[in-house]
Parts: structure tokens; sequence; C-alpha cells
């Protein structure tokens, strides 16, 4: 499962923990587990979003949490 979500996140810029559950057809806590471990490796960075955030124009709702692929791995010390 942490193969697909790679693949599933490298296909585009950034995704929604929602959908990441909806791809991968687990719930939004077992999507969160899987990110992690991700994050843990310095592969995927968690972008939460709420009003007002950086203007990045992503979140154009209620509060989300986003996950964007690394292609260089990030330094999580």
């Amino acid at each position: 499962m942490l193969t697909e979500l790679r693949a599933y996140l490298r296909e585009r810029p950034f995704a929604s923990l929602s959908d990441i559950a909806l791809h991968l057809r687990v719930t939004p806590e077992v999507a969160r587990d899987l990110c992690t471990v991700w994050i843990r490796k310095g592969r995927v960075e968690r972008i939460d979003c709420g009003s007002g955030c950086a203007n990045c124009q992503l979140c154009q709702g209620p509060p989300a949490e986003y996950y964007r692929w690394q292609s260089q791995p990030l330094d999580n010390t």
C-alpha cells in the first residue's frame, strides 16, 4: 500500500487526505498513518491549510490537510 501511495502522490503536485483515502480505499486515519511513514523517511511533506494560510489557493474551503511528494528527501531532524 505504501508503493501505491507513493505512485499516487508522484502523479500530482498535491493531494488531500480525503482524496488519498478514497484512492487507497481506506479510512482517512489509515491514509494519514501511511503518509506518516513517508514523512518520517523525508519523502512526503504535510501541508495544513486553514483560512488565511499563505495565499497558496490550495484550500478554497474549510481547513484541510494536504500532502506533497518530495523528489529530494527532506531533513526531518
